[in-house]
């Protein structure tokens, strides 16, 4: 997998890369995958307004950093602080990994 390669999964909540007009969806709309292809050929995703269920490529969605930024909070705060502190620790040993590469 390459770097810039997100694994995304079900119930992940996602946002669409760019306008599906005929769908009345523009870029950014949110929705939730609700199934998963196999090697990641195309995912499911559920959108609420107006309501769709469509076949979508990698492509066509990234997950919404937003929501996984609050899920992470909500988990960090049933941690105990060490484990917590670990979990930042790790969070940043990925970081200076990524900039390293980057760079």
């Amino acid at each position: 997998m390459e770097t810039d390669e997100v694994m995304i999964k079900e119930l992940d909540i996602v946002r669409l890369t760019h306008e599906l007009e005929e769908y009345e969806l523009p870029e950014g709309s949110h929705g939730t995958v609700v199934h998963c292809y196999e090697g990641g050929k195309g995912f499911e995703v559920e959108f609420i307004e107006p309501p769709h269920v469509l076949t979508l490529d990698v492509a066509d969605i990234k997950l919404d950093k937003s929501i996984m930024q609050s899920q992470v909070t909500e988990i960090m705060d049933y941690l105990p602080e060490e484990i917590a502190v670990e979990v930042r620790d790790f969070a940043e040993s990925l970081k200076q990994k990524y900039l390293t590469k980057a760079g």
